[in-house]
């Protein structure tokens, strides 16, 4: 906090001299604004269009980076890409990355996804790692019918060997690699990922799988652990729900059940319904907490509610075995039949063979019932 105050004071001061000086004291401050926050004041703004409009070169540079990045209201978009394509004779590195933007649809500029993949291409073809990255990228999103899995790798890489770095194309071609079968190579680009964005919930959540399985890498607990942790500290309901398996199995770290209780708690209260499997799972058999057969199915219960497929088929168990319930054939029945409906276990034999092995256990009970 006290050096973003140092900044904010030392900023107001370059301000007031910036604007007590001429061109050369506005630019070197709106140069400096642009580059690292990309948003100016309007007056700021001001200066910088009378500038370009007056034919300062870096000017309109700048106001073009900020056009494109969405930090210009009512923009002629129409002078924009003048402007860019004049600046394509001698900058054309930064002036395609500019207009290939511009034509990248979103809420700022044109919408012309081809156009875009065209400007991206000549400033790939002049030397910019950045574009060659950006048309992977496009490709990826808006032509991924066209082009390969093996040609949109081929152009990360070719941008990559550039020095094109953009952030979240290590993670799209995390993807790509992972797609093609090249699990190792897929590790690797991730965990380039996440030393740009350490905050980015999903890369930690699958960083945190392929350790936990091995995937791409050597099977490692701890590691695993590492990565969902952090998952969890952003908030993340799977993140909770995988550090609080952890200390139930004790993968990773030493078991303990009460924390792994406390972390399935917060999962549910961040909207993981798989928390309460576990929780009722652990009331029913008494580890963490006392136990409580009829607390643990009133947790299955909210857990079923939500779709969750496991405590369906524990409640399933339940309502056959009478374990914290009174047994009730027809409630077995539609948590069967509930099963049967995810569709996102319909093509799981595993799953399936689950189900139907309660099923027949459900008619079997019956048959016993009825034979007395």
């Amino acid at each position: 906090m006290f050096r973003k105050n140092m900044e904010d004071e030392l900023l107001a001061r370059r301000f007031t001299a910036a604007a007590m000086g001429g061109e050369k004291e506005r630019m070197a401050l709106m140069e400096l604004m642009v580059l690292k926050t990309q948003s100016l004041p309007e007056v700021m703004q001001e200066w910088l269009e009378e500038y370009a409009v007056q034919g300062n070169i870096r000017a309109q540079e700048l106001y073009c980076t900020l056009a494109v990045s969405g930090g210009v209201k009512q923009c002629d978009w129409i002078r924009v890409e003048q402007w860019l394509l004049k600046l394509a004779e001698t900058k054309p590195k930064n002036a395609y990355m500019l207009l290939g933007t511009l034509y990248t649809p979103s809420a700022f500029g044109y919408n012309d996804a081809k156009q875009a993949a065209e400007y991206f291409r000549k400033g790939g073809e002049s030397g910019s790692g950045a574009c060659w990255a950006s048309l992977a990228l496009l490709y990826r999103e808006y032509f991924a019918e066209e082009h390969s899995l093996e040609e949109i790798r081929e152009l990360f890489e070719r941008g990559f060997a550039l020095g094109g770095v953009v952030p979240h194309s290590y993670e799209t071609l995390a993807d790509v690699c992972h797609e093609l079968g090249d699990e190792k190579a897929s590790m690797q680009y991730l965990q380039k990922y996440h030393k740009f964005v350490p905050d980015d919930a999903r890369n930690c959540l699958i960083l945190g799988y392929n350790y936990k399985f091995g995937k791409g890498c050597r099977a490692d607990a701890a590691l695993a652990l590492k990565y969902y942790q952090k998952a969890a500290n952003l908030g993340d309901g799977e993140g909770l729900f995988q550090v609080g398996l952890a200390y139930f199995e004790g993968s990773g770290v030493s078991r303990n059940y009460k924390r792994a209780l406390d972390y399935f708690k917060r999962a549910t209260e961040a909207g993981n319904p798989r928390g309460y499997f576990c929780l009722g799972m652990a009331y029913i058999e008494g580890k963490g907490a006392g136990k409580n057969e009829q607390k643990g199915v009133a947790a299955l219960e909210i857990g079923a509610e939500l779709n969750d497929i496991q405590c369906c088929m524990a409640l399933v168990s339940c309502y056959i075995e009478g374990i914290g319930v009174k047994k009730d054939a027809d409630r077995v029945k539609e948590l069967i039949q509930q099963a049967r409906g995810m569709q996102a276990y319909a093509a799981d034999p595993l799953i399936q063979q689950t189900i139907d092995r309660l099923e027949a256990c459900f008619l079997a009970e019956s048959e016993d019932v009825n034979e007395r």
